[in-house]
């Protein structure tokens, strides 16, 4: 339980429901830890899918380097995710804007709306659903490089701050009910 301790840490944090494809994501981590011995990873969630990754993590020859934490308060997660190395965020939501918001190098699936945030080999890794081997190319490749894992994950936060604006949106805002007071 807690965050591991390893020299490398990933983090994924979700609701643990099956349309968040987690079961990919996760065994593509566990490749990645059997690849290389420095590796850690934080599994944070809660859901109808909990027993099935504890099961998945628990018949694995790496689990003493997993922690599966469940339900963990927001003040500890964002903790965890400011202390890790790499966020894995197979489909993101509140979990990639938390990534993005904390400049955290994202190896996510390459589901279309993530291009709204992410731009694959420039402020993101991305992989193909549900391929689990590319998963583990892409945390092994983020973390050989972590000069260009931390530009990533600048870059992230730069489009993050672009898109969530708040002057941008209450402007835009504004421009909508204009619209609706004219007609």
């Amino acid at each position: 339980d807690g965050f591991p301790k390893a020299k490398k840490n990933i983090i994924m944090w979700s609701r643990f429901s099956y349309e968040k494809k987690i079961p990919f994501a996760l065994k593509g981590a566990i490749q990645a830890l059997e690849k290389d011995s420095e590796l850690g990873l934080c599994v944070i969630g809660y859901g109808e899918m909990y027993d099935d990754i504890k099961s998945i993590i628990d018949t694995t020859t790496v689990r003493d380097r997993i922690s599966l934490c469940g339900f963990t308060p927001s003040f500890r997660l964002l903790s965890y995710i400011y202390h890790a190395d790499l966020a894995l965020i197979p489909l993101g939501g509140f979990s990639m804007l938390e990534a993005c918001l904390l400049k955290k190098p994202i190896v996510c699936f390459d589901i279309e709306w993530h291009h709204e945030l992410l731009t694959d080999g420039y402020s993101g890794y991305f992989a193909d659903y549900p391929d689990s081997h590319m998963v583990c190319e892409k945390i092994l490749e983020a973390l050989s490089d972590p000069y260009e894992a931390k530009i990533r994950g600048e870059r992230a936060h730069q489009r993050f701050r672009l898109l969530f604006n708040k002057e941008n949106i209450s402007n835009r805002e504004k421009e909508i009910f204009q619209r609706f007071l004219v007609c």
